[in-house]
């Protein structure tokens, strides 16, 4: 089946996990894999409603469906690291909808 959207991924972002430390200490990241995607800005009153989010650096990733998106992964774009808060397989491909967070490791 032919994805009628690809046209619109434009962008390359990477996929990383964090990997050791516990609470309060610092863990690696390690890169999982790049995912090819369209990055669309979440409107801020959607993103409190649904997923219980008030950040204003939210965006929705669709892409072509693949194992590298799972929640609690990072994805890194533009010199900011976001996390997945939510995948959703859809017929043509994946969304997820992802969230800056403050740089921790």
């Amino acid at each position: 089946m032919i994805n009628p959207f690809k046209r619109f991924y434009d962008t390359e972002v990477g996929v990383y996990e964090k990997r050791g430390g516990g609470y309060g200490e610092k863990g690696e990241m390690s890169f999982l894999g790049n995912v090819v995607c369209d990055l669309q800005p979440l409107e801020a009153g959607t993103e409190e409603k649904i997923y219980g989010l008030s950040s204003d650096r939210s965006y929705t990733l669709y892409c072509d469906k693949n194992e590298l998106l799972k929640t609690g992964r990072f994805v890194l774009f533009g010199g900011a690291r976001y996390i997945i808060v939510s995948v959703t397989e859809r017929r043509f491909g994946a969304s997820a909808v992802i969230r800056s967070v403050e740089d921790e490791s």
